[in-house]
């Protein structure tokens, strides 16, 4: 895979019955996810590493608003995951 795309990976993920909502909210690319249990998942791409997926887990909407991350810094390389499918299946288990 070259690069993430975000329109792909926002269907794949709002495909999955984990998923409330999957929207892409910002010019910039980043795809707010929100899971049936009410954690937020923020998810972008750098533009130095586009077949990286970087992401935040927030434990509800209002900290995803006050910029309160339960947990940052996490990463899935989708170089070798041509389907989506392990990605998303990772995102959505440390969401969860």
């Amino acid at each position: 895979m070259q690069n993430v795309n975000l329109y792909r990976l926002m269907s794949e993920l709002y495909a999955r019955p984990e998923v409330r909502t999957a929207d892409i909210v910002s010019w910039e690319g980043t795809i707010k996810t929100v899971m049936r249990d009410g954690t937020v998942v923020a998810i972008g791409v750098q533009d130095e590493y586009p077949a990286v997926a970087l992401y935040t887990i927030y434990a509800n909407d209002e900290d995803y608003r006050n910029k309160e991350p339960l947990t940052e810094g996490l990463y899935y390389d989708f170089e070798d995951d041509h389907g989506y499918k392990d990605g998303v299946e990772a995102i959505i288990k440390e969401a969860c």
